[in-house]
């Protein structure tokens, strides 16, 4: 019976281990770092005054990390697998990303391929939707600091941090339910 239990218990770390890898608040903070300076680069080079600023939401790397099964669903984002074209959607304010666990072969993904998700439009990135103009001259809300366009408020970043705790909750519930099991065996 003991066995079993191990057995079960193994198991269930292993299916819990092969979910997907998010990314940690130094890899989230990096990647808008530098997407946001690319896309500034590149709105100035193209004469785009309504770049919009990305901003890191664990709403949508909650539904990349249902997707690490390579089943792909539609929503409002845009799943990110041509990077250099995907990135630079002008109007698109978002992005929640996750760590493939194992390949995907219907998407030609390795395994440790990054899936990226961006939000709030679900239609892929087109030039129609560029205004013409100096950095930031074109936004229709605010601006940042960093001359990109701003959309939304404080509340919904406030909103889409609100996961990332749960998701860490419930791993360290995870881990703690096998450890006291394994202390009962």
């Amino acid at each position: 019976m003991k066995m079993q239990l191990r057995i079960v218990l193994l198991l269930a770390l292993g299916v819990h281990f092969l979910h997907s890898v998010s990314l940690n608040d130094k890899e989230k903070k990096d990647k808008i770092d530098k997407l946001n300076e690319d896309r500034k680069k590149y709105a100035i080079k193209n004469g785009i005054g309504n770049m919009h600023e990305l901003s890191y939401d664990m709403a949508l790397q909650a539904k990349a990390d249902s997707m690490s099964d390579c089943e792909i669903k539609n929503g409002d984002y845009v799943v990110v697998l041509d990077i250099k074209k995907e990135y630079w959607h002008i109007l698109q304010t978002k992005i929640g990303c996750t760590i493939l666990p194992r390949v995907c072969n219907t998407r030609d993904m390795p395994q440790g391929a990054e899936l990226c998700l961006m939000g709030p439009h679900s239609y892929h990135a087109t030039m129609d939707d560029k205004e013409d103009g100096g950095l930031g001259t074109r936004c229709p809300g605010k601006l940042a600091a960093s001359g990109l366009c701003v959309s939304g408020s404080k509340s919904d970043d406030d909103k889409s941090t609100s996961n990332d705790g749960i998701s860490k909750s419930l791993s360290t519930a995870f881990f703690l339910f096998g450890v006291y099991i394994s202390a009962l065996m």
